[in-house]
């Protein structure tokens, strides 16, 4: 058995089995599994009676000899709010840094999560989606169910790229910067400092080869305005 649940949704179903008198029914959810995945662990700080559960099940889980993938936003020993019984059973496994999945991760990831969808995502729509979204997982999802409610809201029953293009445009407006305040000297500048030539050398006459390729590609960036 695999359960993958955000740290959150565990402190959720923690704090409401207590609530309800149901932690037998708790515990059996999260104590008989053979992988248990859990996102954003920082979530317990400060929660004390999380972090005591949490402690048992990890315990649990680990004398079985089930696989537990916890993930975070900075390594154990940073986590400073958390009990140091947890951040040491933490630093029992393998500690790594995940980097931004490549291209075709994205598509396998987007193609598997919308097929849990209503809705049809041809493959042309899930390749753009997953050419504007080359962040994290995380991000990659939220710009699916934005999709996919921008598509409901619209009667859509095929999700077409007009309708991707549509969603995610706020979404890129606000991870962007605006390039209102581009000019042609910022761009013959900046050439000039990347390619190490002054900038009077690449908008003046002289041709010399060292000078050709900058000129070029300042030449191009500035039709693009």
């Amino acid at each position: 058995k695999v359960k993958y649940v955000s740290a959150e949704t565990f402190v959720n179903d923690y704090v409401n089995a207590t609530r309800k008198g149901q932690m037998a029914k708790f515990e059996e959810t999260y104590r008989n599994l053979d992988i248990l995945l859990l996102d954003d662990v920082q979530f317990f700080s400060d929660k004390e009676g999380t972090q005591n559960e949490f402690f048992n099940t990890f315990n649990t889980l680990h004398d079985r000899g089930a696989q537990i993938v916890l993930t975070s936003d900075r390594i154990p020993q940073e986590l400073n709010k958390l009990e140091e019984r947890l951040v040491t059973r933490f630093s029992w496994g393998l500690t790594t840094d995940i980097t931004a999945p490549d291209y075709e991760t994205r598509m396998a990831i987007l193609q598997t999560k919308s097929e849990s969808s209503n809705l049809e995502f041809p493959q042309e729509t899930l390749s753009y989606i997953a050419g504007q979204i080359d962040s994290n997982v995380r991000e990659l999802e939220g710009a699916l169910n934005r999709v996919e409610f921008v598509a409901k809201t619209n009667n859509q029953t095929v999700v077409n790229i007009d309708t991707a293009s549509e969603a995610l445009r706020s979404l890129k407006s606000n991870t962007q910067q605006p390039l209102s305040n581009l000019t042609v000297k910022k761009i013959q500048d900046e050439v000039a400092k990347y390619y190490h030539v002054s900038t009077a050398d690449l908008i003046g006459p002289k041709r010399p080869k060292e000078i050709a390729f900058p000129r070029q590609i300042a030449m191009y960036l500035i039709r693009e305005l």
